[in-house]
């Protein structure tokens, strides 16, 4: 049987938020040692595996680029 874990849901300001998601794209791609977008491209081309990871990181990206209102890389 599956088990689900709970979505903590809390209140920030767009400022906060941003910052937040700036911060956790940059931690991973200083894990890493790769932009974003090059993450992003390597996974879309099959060079990288799609780990639970890597898509926690690459939605984060995509959530601060949507947010900037960007289409390409923000960090």
């Amino acid at each position: 049987m599956a088990t689900y874990q709970e979505t903590k849901v809390r209140r920030v300001s767009t400022a906060q938020g941003l910052r937040e998601l700036r911060a956790t794209v940059h931690g991973y791609e200083k894990s890493y040692g790769c932009k974003s977008s090059a993450m992003l491209s390597k996974v879309i081309a099959g060079q990288e595996k799609e780990t639970a990871e890597v898509s926690r990181w690459l939605v984060s990206y995509q959530a601060l680029t949507k947010r900037m209102g960007h289409n390409g890389a923000t960090t």
